[in-house]
C-alpha cells in the first residue's frame, strides 16, 4: 500500500504543436524524481487533462510512469457518469502500475452528499487501487463534506 504523505507534484503537461510533448514531460518528471519528492499526479486539473483525449491522457500517464524512477503516480480521473468512470478506472489500473486515482466530484452535476458518496463508492468498488477524493469546488461546483460514516475507510456493509 502506498503511503500518501510527503510532497506529491501535480504535473503540468507540456505541449508542442498542439500535442503533449512527452519527451519534455519525461525530462521534467526525471528531474523532479531526483529531487526527493514523494510522488506525482498525472492528468490532474493542473495537467490540462480536460484538453486531452483518452489516448493522450494514457500516453501522458505512461510517459510519467516511465520517467518516475519508481516513485508512485496518481492518475487524475474525472467524469459525470459513475459507471463510465468506474470502467475507465478499472481499465487504467489493469494496464498501468498506479498508486491510485485523484478523483473530483462530477462537474456541473452538483450532486448531494449522498450522491457524492454513491459516486465515489461506485468508482472505489471497481478500482483495484485507492481513490483520493479531490475537493475542488471551484471546478466542480460542490464541496465534499467530511464523511459521517461510522467506519473509515467505508466497507460496502458500513457505507450503505
Amino acid at each position: 500500500m502506498v503511503e500518501f504523505s510527503g510532497v506529491w507534484v501535480p504535473l503540468v503537461t507540456p505541449f508542442r504543436d498542439d500535442r503533449p510533448d512527452l519527451p519534455a514531460l519525461q525530462r521534467f518528471v526525471a528531474h523532479l524524481a531526483s529531487q526527493g519528492i514523494a510522488g506525482f499526479v498525472a492528468c490532474g486539473s493542473t495537467g490540462e487533462a480536460a484538453m486531452l483525449d483518452e489516448a493522450e491522457q494514457e500516453a501522458v500517464l505512461a510517459a510519467t510512469l516511465q520517467a518516475a524512477a519508481g516513485k508512485p503516480v496518481l492518475m487524475g480521473l474525472s467524469g459525470v457518469r459513475p459507471a463510465a468512470v468506474a470502467r475507465r478506472a478499472e481499465a487504467l489500473a489493469r494496464a498501468h502500475a498506479l498508486a491510485g486515482f485523484l478523483l473530483p466530484p462530477p462537474s456541473y452535476v452538483k450532486p448531494s452528499q449522498a450522491g457524492l458518496q454513491r459516486f465515489f463508492e461506485a468508482v472505489a468498488d471497481a478500482s483495484p487501487v485507492p481513490i483520493v477524493a479531490y475537493d475542488i469546488p471551484a471546478r466542480t461546483g460542490v464541496r465534499i463534506a467530511r464523511p459521517r460514516w461510522r467506519r473509515w475507510p467505508p466497507t460496502r456493509a458500513s457505507a450503505r
